[in-house]
């Protein structure tokens, strides 16, 4: 059970930073097309993690707002 909790962390956690690296390597232009500012990636990027890990069936936010 632990160990689960630990890999779905984990996996939310990576899932999280693979987001924020690709939306940083995009231009203005390409985020302004998706209604993104630069200074929103890393909310949008925890939004996106929190969301498919909640789609999972968890009732828990696993990356903290403070990490963002």
């Amino acid at each position: 059970m632990l160990m689960s909790i630990v890999m779905k962390k984990v996996q939310t956690w990576l899932s999280y930073r693979e987001t924020v690296f690709e939306l940083e390597s995009l231009g203005e232009r390409e985020l302004s097309d998706l209604g993104i500012g630069r200074r929103d990636i890393k909310r949008v990027a925890l939004q996106a993690a929190n969301a498919a890990h909640l789609s999972t069936g968890s009732a828990q936010n696993l990356v903290p707002a403070h990490e963002a």
